[in-house]
């Protein structure tokens, strides 16, 4: 129990499994109700007043009615679910009463119910079930991929205007309950991972939390789309590529496996304009003012013109190179060496290094599982990385023989050093971490929840250029910083 105005833990209470938490209509008295036991607590000092036992079942909603705790679970038996409402009324013998019973056909999967409409929801992971329970009538009914680990699984409006449960790609779903049935309202996409959420009393804005942060949604925003754009659940996501030119006035970005690279005027703030590939991108790099892209087939480059972007389509601007790679199909990983004069990539287990002028295969490397591959900054070294350690091949130079190099195990603490290059003026970024920071320790930019990265992989410093390019931003962020901010700390 905590003071709201002040902060201060007041008592704390050790009690059993996940519950319900209400406090009673006259505030003097916390009632606590899990899918098989109940508590009452003293409000002041958390001393527990009374307990006792519910039959073994689904919890789907508890409330205070009349001045007394009444809750609904659900019981399954020979293809009939029974929806029992109990009272609780913990003097009483016994103190457990029920006001009313309803069967329904058989239901699975999480139960939830409204006491306002008498509804009841039943949400599997792939399927929603909305009936009312008076008389079996199915109002909703509809397949849906719901996130595994959400709790709960789905939720009524207090009012029972509502009914919303947390899909796959981190989105609530809403269906208004209308007289022919429930139907979908809007939305939500979230912007940080969420373990669970909850309706506010009125009904008003929903709260969300995970181990990023909360979130408080309004839940008539209809700014986004109904149906927005999403990546199929067959369609590949990677990371976010991004590039500079030679005099800092263009930047290249794409998504890996996607196939436009869009350029970007950060001087003159001009329209994105985009390069339509036909590839499935793999890796990006910019030398001078060229852009080159590689996939599994091809390797590819454009030109950038002084002083203005290439307009939408391969065609506007001028290709310089356009080759097909004798890589394979089973490919991994590809990464363009700096002068993308190589690639490197991976193929069962295997690491090779490919020439693209020669277009053969002028190193493997066997038994080399990786999450990743990495060109050092003076391109004498390859890193294949893995998620808990890393690899990195000493002294890698293009004549000699892989087999004869030696081989270094790097600690996750030490990555940074290896991995990470400095900013131009030494401006540096952690995992996880709330704020950029300048050498000394000075704080210089304020990151919030869902820009802050899980990996070192997921950051690229280039000059005065930070850009953050996890695959769990919807797209890359890129920050410029001035020298002068190494001066002054907010």
């Amino acid at each position: 129990m905590w003071d709201t105005k002040t902060g201060v833990n007041i008592w704390k209470a050790k009690v059993r499994g996940n519950f319900n938490t209400m406090f009673h209509a006259d505030q003097k008295e916390i009632i606590l109700i899990s899918r098989n036991h109940w508590w009452i607590l003293d409000a002041l000092d958390g001393k527990q007043l009374y307990n006792g036992s519910i039959p073994h079942s689904r919890l789907g909603a508890s409330w205070i009615q009349e001045n007394t705790s009444q809750f609904a679970i659900c019981l399954s038996t020979d293809k009939i679910t029974t929806i029992n409402i109990y009272k609780l009324q913990p003097t009483s013998t016994p103190p457990l009463q029920i006001l009313t019973s309803f069967a329904v056909p058989d239901q699975h999967g999480s139960f939830s119910f409204s006491q306002i409409c008498f509804h009841a929801s039943f949400t599997t992971g792939t399927e929603v079930t909305v009936i009312d329970v008076q008389d079996s009538k199915v109002l909703l009914q509809t397949n849906v991929t719901l996130q595994e680990y959400s709790r709960p699984c789905g939720q009524f409006s207090p009012n029972g205007c509502f009914f919303a449960c947390q899909t796959l790609g981190n989105e609530i779903c809403i269906w208004q309950n209308t007289p022919t049935g429930y139907v979908l309202w809007n939305n939500l996409r979230l912007r940080l991972p969420v373990d669970g959420f909850l309706w506010s009393p009125a009904s008003t804005s929903i709260l969300c939390w995970g181990s990023e942060g909360i979130q408080l949604l309004n839940p008539g925003n209809h700014l986004n789309p109904l149906f927005p754009n999403k990546v199929k659940p067959d369609q590949k996501h990677g990371n976010h590529l991004v590039g500079y030119s030679a005099d800092g006035t263009h930047i290249a970005t794409a998504c890996q496996w996607d196939s436009v690279i869009k350029i970007l005027n950060p001087l003159t703030n001009t329209p994105q304009e985009s390069i339509n590939t036909d590839m499935e991108i793999q890796d990006i790099k910019v030398i001078n003012n060229t852009i080159f892209a590689v996939d599994k087939d091809r390797f590819s480059s454009w030109e950038l013109k002084a002083g203005r972007s290439v307009q939408s389509g391969c065609s506007a601007g001028r290709v310089v190179i356009d080759k097909t790679l004798a890589i394979g199909p089973h490919a991994e990983h590809l990464t363009l060496s700096h002068d993308c004069s190589q690639i490197a990539f991976s193929r069962d287990n295997n690491l090779f290094l490919y020439d693209i002028e020669s277009q053969k295969t002028v190193h493997t490397d066997i038994n080399r599982q990786t999450g990743g591959i990495q060109f050092s900054l003076d391109g004498t070294k390859l890193w294949p990385i893995r998620t808990a350690d890393t690899y990195y091949l000493k002294g890698l130079e293009m004549v000699w023989d892989w087999s004869s190099g030696e081989v270094t195990m790097v600690s996750p603490k030490d990555r940074e050093l290896l991995f990470d290059p400095p900013s131009l003026h030494k401006y540096h970024i952690g995992v996880g971490t709330r704020w950029v920071e300048d050498p000394t320790g000075g704080k210089l930019l304020w990151l919030p929840p869902n820009w802050r990265i899980k990996d070192l992989q997921d950051k690229r410093w280039d000059g005065d250029f930070l850009a953050l390019v996890g695959n769990y931003f919807p797209q890359s962020i890129i920050i410029k910083f001035q020298p002068q901010l190494a001066l002054s700390h907010p």
